[in-house]
C-alpha cells in the first residue's frame, strides 16, 4: 500500500486531518509507533480495522473482509484459478492471531465472460464461524447516496509498499473518494499520494456515516501500476441478493437484500470504532458496539452542491485529460521462490504472462493493458 501520512508530509487536507484527529479524540486512539517513519501507510496496531483479512490463493496474495461470522468478500480475480487457503486474521499474514479454513470460494460468473471491474466480485465461505470479531456493515440502500467525490475514506490492505516487496503487514491510510458512486458500481478511490499496491486486492474502503459508525464502500477490484493514481473499487450493494443466495447467510443485517431499510437485531450491534486498537486478539478485538443509523442521511453526506444522488455517471468520473480508463495491473501479489537471479525470475515472469494475463482484460479496450510488475 501507498499511503503518505500526510501530517508528517507537510501536505495539508483539512478533511482528512479533521477526521483523524476527531477519531482519535472519540475513541482513545493512540499514535501508532513512530508514524512520521512510516512512508508507505500506518502499520496497524492490534486490532485495528479487525475484519480486514488476508489469505493466498495458489500463487496469488490478496486481502479481503469479514462480513459475516462465516463470510468473507475479496475481488474475483483473487479467487478465479484457486480458492483461498488459510484465512489470516491479525496485523501480520506471518505469524497470524489466528487462521480459519476456507470451505469454499466463489466469483461473479460474469467475470470469466467481461473481465470487467464491475463484476470483479468474490466470496469465501469459512468452515467455522468467527464469533465475536464486531461486523463493518456493507454499504448499501440509501448509505449509497454517503459516495460522493472527496467524500473521506480509509483504504485497508496487506499489500507491499515501494520500500517492501514483502506482502503480509495489515495497512491503513486516510483518503478520499476521487468519484461519485458510478452507474456500474464502482468509485475511485484515492490519489497520486495515497492508493494501493499488490496484494491490497480485494481489500475495503471504508466510509464513515454522519452518526459516527464505519462502513465498507467497496472492494479493490482495478487500478494503475502500483503508486499512480486513485483504484477502482467496487460496491456490493447491488450484489447482495446474489451474495446471500451463493454463500446461503444473511449478509445484510439492516437491510432487505433489495435495499429497503429492514434492521434485524444484529444491526443494533456493529462496530463503534474499528480504528481504535484494543482490546486484544485474545479476546477476538470485540470492542465497542454501536447502531447502525438509520437513512435518510444528513446534509453532510451531500456534496457541495446538496445533490445526494447516487448510482449513476457524473461529469466527476471524467477528468480534464478525458475518461478515465481502469487500465493497469491488479493488486494481488505473486509468490515468487526467493534467492532466485533476476535473469531466472525475469523469464518466469514471462512464461506466466504468456500462460494469462495478472489483471482481468477488457475486452472492448483498444489498447493493450500494462502487466502488473512482478
Amino acid at each position: 500500500m501507498i499511503g503518505h501520512d500526510r501530517a508528517s508530509s507537510g501536505v495539508v487536507l483539512p478533511s482528512i486531518i479533521s477526521v483523524a484527529l476527531v477519531l482519535a479524540g472519540a475513541s482513545g486512539l493512540a499514535p501508532a509507533a513512530d508514524r512520521s517513519a512510516i512512508a508507505n501507510g500506518n502499520a496497524a496496531m492490534e486490532c485495528q480495522w479487525p475484519t480486514v483479512v488476508s489469505f493466498r490463493a495458489n500463487e496469488d496474495k490478496c486481502t479481503g473482509i469479514l462480513v459475516h461470522p462465516r463470510v468473507i468478500v475479496t475481488a474475483a480475480h483473487c479467487v478465479e484459478h484457486s480458492p483461498a487457503g488459510a484465512i489470516r486474521f491479525g496485523e501480520e499474514s506471518q505469524p497470524a492471531a489466528f487462521i480459519v479454513d476456507a470451505e469454499r470460494c466463489g466469483f461473479d460468473p460474469e467475470f470469466a465472460r467481461t473481465r470487467a471491474p464491475s463484476s470483479d466480485v468474490g466470496y469465501c465461505v469459512l468452515e467455522e464461524a468467527v464469533e465475536d470479531i464486531p461486523p463493518t456493515p456493507l454499504l448499501m440502500g440509501c448509505e449509497t447516496a454517503w459516495l460522493h467525490q472527496g467524500m473521506p475514506a480509509v483504504i485497508v490492505g496487506f499489500g507491499i509498499t515501494p520500500t517492501n516487496d514483502l506482502f503480509g503487514t495489515k495497512r491503513y491510510a486516510f483518503t478520499v473518494l476521487d468519484s461519485e458512486l458510478r452507474s456500474d458500481g464502482t468509485v475511485w478511490v484515492g490519489d497520486q499520494e495515497v492508493n494501493a499496491c499488490l496484494g491490497d486486492s480485494g481489500g475495503p474502503a471504508f466510509v464513515q456515516s454522519p452518526a459516527g459508525t464505519w462502513h465498507m464502500a467497496g472492494v479493490l477490484t482495478h487500478g494503475p501500476e502500483c503508486g499512480e493514481g486513485p483504484m477502482l473499487y467496487r460496491s456490493l450493494y447491488d450484489r447482495i441478493a446474489w451474495l446471500e443466495t451463493e454463500t446461503g447467510f444473511d449478509l445484510s443485517p439492516c437491510h432487505a437484500a433489495t435495499g429497503e431499510w429492514a434492521p434485524g437485531p444484529e444491526c443494533e450491534s456493529i462496530a463503534a470504532a474499528p480504528l481504535a486498537h484494543g482490546p486484544s486478539w485474545a479476546e477476538h478485538c470485540a470492542g465497542e458496539l454501536a447502531a447502525a443509523p438509520e437513512c435518510p442521511a444528513v446534509d453532510a453526506t451531500t456534496g457541495e452542491d446538496g445533490s445526494s444522488e447516487s448510482g449513476s455517471s457524473t461529469e466527476a468520473d471524467t477528468q480534464a485529460d478525458g475518461p478515465r480508463e481502469p487500465d493497469g495491473c491488479g493488486c494481488r501479489a505473486h509468490h515468487e521462490p526467493r534467492g532466485a537471479p533476476a535473469w531466472l525470475l525475469g523469464l518466469l515472469g514471462l512464461a506466466r504472462l504468456s500462460r494469462r494475463s495478472p489483471w482481468p482484460r477488457r475486452p472492448w479496450s483498444p489498447r493493450p493493458r500494462p502487466r502488473c510488475p512482478g
